[in-house]
């Protein structure tokens, strides 16, 4: 039962792994939606003109109008208002099913009943495999549309139209559904595997705190994060080598794990990064550098009770004289003075031993 149950509602994709890439869904979602909305849009207000010239087509002009502005509702929803509400996207997605379902429903069984429905048949192959929602909602979605279809064949049509209508939407609708839920169940693993691949690539597999790939990546925008000032602190570990040597690897690596969860709990895990065996970076917004001491102050104090050693080195600058190339360099060049007085205290205290 629980697996029908995360399949229905997630793909059959952990529910955990479906709340990630929610936003990709999303962004995803109103891309196809504004997209289909505009080629929409000039097909149908086409269509509309073209009444005016062919007289077989003209009956059918209030449907074209009704689709053309309701697609350019879509459309202006969707530019100026999707990428700022995201609450929007799934509300926009129903808009333009009822939108084209109604369309394709209304040109069936009310402008030409006499004829066999082709628009509506479209819809039901096209619109499940386009949008991407929770199976039990696209079917019961799909479902609904289908029925009043039905319903009003019944209503309009006689004979062996009505048959093959019913015939129509009760075999395309089932492959339209079964299919949706297949194709999009495709795409929102692919989401998956593509954000744990970026997890992979960004995230160093043993600290849990960005790599060197993502400072790298991240480097250039990190100034645009402060408003009034940044300050960056360089870390380097002390005796990580030698804890290799000593105690074996394990102890080694037990030790960067305790100082990257310091480091993430002290300043955050957003701009923290390990960029080196040994090495971290991280950054810290608007903060005054009081602050940032008083709280590096007592991260090292934790670190060196665990019994372990860092050299730190601290910069703060207003975003006004601020250079990040200039910024790390300095706080890079105060760790390595920090590191070498550490290594200065400890060869006094073995001469005095």
């Amino acid at each position: 039962m629980s697996k029908f149950k995360r399949f229905i509602l997630y793909f059959g994709i952990e529910p955990a792994n479906y709340e990630l890439v929610k936003p990709k869904i999303y962004w995803a979602n109103l891309f196809i939606t504004a997209f289909t909305a505009i080629c929409a849009t000039v097909l149908i207000t086409s269509m509309y003109i073209s009444t005016y010239f062919v007289e077989g087509i003209a009956a059918n002009r209030p449907v074209y109008l009704m689709g053309a502005i309701l697609s350019i509702v879509v459309v202006i929803l969707a530019l100026f208002y999707g990428r700022k509400h995201t609450w929007i996207v799934v509300p926009l997605v129903y808009l333009a099913d009822f939108i084209y379902f109604t369309y394709g429903i209304l040109l069936g069984v009310v402008t030409d009943p006499d004829q066999k429905t082709v628009t509506f048949i479209v819809m039901l192959v096209f619109l499940p495999v386009l949008f991407i929602d929770r199976p039990i909602r696209c079917a019961i979605n799909t479902l609904l549309y289908i029925i009043i279809f039905i319903y009003l064949c019944f209503k309009t049509k006689t004979g062996a139209v009505l048959q093959n209508d019913v015939i129509d939407a009760a075999v395309f609708g089932t492959l339209g559904i079964v299919s949706g839920i297949i194709i999009n169940r495709m795409k929102v693993y692919g989401y998956v595997m593509e954000y744990k691949l970026q997890e992979v690539s960004r995230y160093d597999q043993l600290t849990q705190i960005n790599n060197r790939n993502a400072y790298e990546l991240t480097l250039a925008s990190i100034p645009d994060y402060a408003i009034h000032n940044l300050s960056c602190i360089y870390i380097d570990v002390n005796g990580l080598h030698e804890l290799n040597n000593e105690e074996g690897h394990a102890s080694g690596d037990e030790m960067l794990k305790f100082i990257a969860e310091q480091i993430k709990m002290y300043f955050g895990e957003e701009l923290s990064f390990r960029i080196g065996g040994d090495e971290f970076v991280t950054f810290v917004v608007d903060t005054s550098k009081t602050k940032v001491i008083q709280d590096l102050d007592e991260m090292v104090a934790n670190i060196e009770q665990a019994g372990y050693h860092v050299a730190t080195g601290l910069e703060t600058v207003d975003v006004h004289r601020l250079s990040i190339e200039n910024l790390i360099k300095t706080a890079e060049s105060r760790m390595y003075q920090d590191k070498k007085q550490f290594y200065k205290n400890r060869a006094n205290d073995r001469r005095r031993e």
